[in-house]
């Protein structure tokens, strides 16, 4: 019995171990073809001049994607794609946040300034609310009205659930979901790669094992515990 809750425990340690070594969640700019699905304007759920809209995986006949803002966005669809655009007129868009409902692996979209900045890229793991920076010479910097194309891309393919774009001014300390400067100009072009089931993570899988063999042991215990009874 004890050798068999050694095995469990040190499985589990391992996987735990291997978890930060072997997943990557990276940020790069590309110049290649838009990934699998298409992010359209949602045709369901279709409010505009809002701090949050709604775009779609399914040809627009869902509202699985959501945009907020730090202020008031549009959303349309340009070129097939969903296009975020702020709605006030004045240039303080410094923060997007995508959120599907479905876990994805890859994401790609499209990002214009208003001015010379940075732009910082988080990500969360689906089902979290815990944004991390994306590996990679992250933040980016970007010139003025250049629309420049990034991927978020993870190795090997992880459960994703939200991407969340910070923009800021070329000086000064750049808070992640607070951004300062002039902010984004528009976001379009969004495409995913959509897992077609959520994989528990290593970390997740380690501590299923530990509760299992804890389980398994207790039950052990009390079978050894247990009293003969004679007739």
């Amino acid at each position: 019995m004890r050798r068999s809750a050694y095995f469990i425990l040190g499985s589990a340690a391992a996987l735990a171990a291997a978890t930060p070594a072997s997943a990557q969640v990276t940020i790069a700019p590309i110049n290649g073809p838009n990934l699998d699905t298409a992010i359209k304007a949602s045709k369901t759920v279709t409010e505009n001049n809002s701090t949050v809209v709604f775009g779609s995986t399914e040809n627009g006949n869902s509202a699985d994607v959501k945009f907020t803002g730090n202020t008031l966005i549009n959303i349309t669809d340009g070129a097939g794609f969903a296009s975020i655009s702020d709605a006030n007129g004045t240039p303080d868009f410094r923060v997007l946040t995508i959120e599907l409902t479905k876990a994805f692996s890859d994401l790609q979209f499209s990002l214009q300034l208003n001015d010379d900045g940075r732009v910082l890229i988080e990500y969360a793991l689906f089902g979290t609310t815990n944004f991390v920076a994306a590996g990679g010479t992250n933040p980016f910097t970007q010139n003025a009205n250049q629309l420049r194309d990034y991927q978020l891309t993870s190795n090997p393919d992880q459960a994703l659930g939200a991407l969340r774009i910070t923009t800021c001014s070329l000086t000064g300390a750049c808070t992640a979901g607070v951004g300062n400067g002039t902010g984004i100009n528009f976001e379009k072009q969004n495409s995913v790669s959509l897992l077609t089931s959520a994989v528990p993570e290593p970390g997740t899988w380690a501590m299923m094992l530990m509760g299992f063999g804890a389980i398994g042991a207790s039950m052990r215990r009390r079978r050894s515990r247990q009293i003969p009874q004679f007739a």
